[in-house]
């Protein structure tokens, strides 16, 4: 079974981060994976089941739970995340603080998910980003060999949100991860390529499945 979250679709239709709140969630719960169900609305169990495509920010949770839980994830997919906050990444999300400097575009899909609270949420993002560096910063960098599920991991090279070394240290720290680059993509790789996107995660979900 793959798991997606109630509204995502792997056909580049999804909402531009409509689940912006997951990651505060991760940041402020203890332990983490523990205060997915009332994020995601399913149960634990159902949460965990034996592989999880993980759609942009829901990265983090899942990539913990796959560390927490390796008995419960069989299989990982992830992209557009990263397993640590650096002072580059702080800053890129920093400079976005203030709603008005996004385009239309960007910011039409969220106003119609969250209306009147997306500034208030927005905010309460980068504030959760700016206590996680406070506080060393890491997210699952060094959870990263609990993970021993097989493990794609998908990254844009012209990501402006995502520096190429995330992916990388993620590759590294997870020794069954194979990484899939797209040359020209940038942070929304499974909408801008959404047949490539779709027939790579099928191939990999396909030979890695457990008989």
């Amino acid at each position: 079974m793959t798991l997606v979250p109630p509204g995502e679709h792997l056909d580049g239709t999804t909402a531009e981060c409509a689940h912006l709140h997951l990651l505060l969630a991760c940041f402020r719960a203890s332990p983490p994976p523990m205060r997915l169900p009332e994020v995601t609305g399913h149960p634990l169990p159902e949460v965990l089941g034996s592989g999880i495509i993980d759609p942009e920010v829901f990265h983090t949770g899942y990539a913990i739970m796959a560390a927490r839980y390796p008995e419960r994830v069989k299989q990982l997919v992830v992209w557009g995340g990263n397993s640590y906050l650096s002072a580059e990444d702080l800053h890129i999300f920093q400079s976005m603080r203030s709603l008005t400097t996004w385009s239309q575009r960007a910011i039409e899909p969220l106003r119609s998910v969250y209306g009147d609270q997306l500034e208030a949420l927005w905010e309460r993002y980068i504030v959760g980003l700016e206590d996680l560096y406070a506080a060393g910063g890491d997210l699952y960098q060094s959870n990263l060999h609990k993970i021993t599920c097989p493990t794609f991991i998908l990254h844009g090279d012209l990501d402006p949100m995502v520096p190429a070394m995330h992916p990388e240290i993620i590759h590294r720290g997870i020794d069954s991860s194979e990484l899939y680059r797209f040359m020209e993509g940038k942070h929304n790789i499974h909408k801008r390529y959404a047949a490539e996107f779709n027939q790579v995660v099928s191939s990999f979900l396909n030979r890695t499945k457990i008989k």
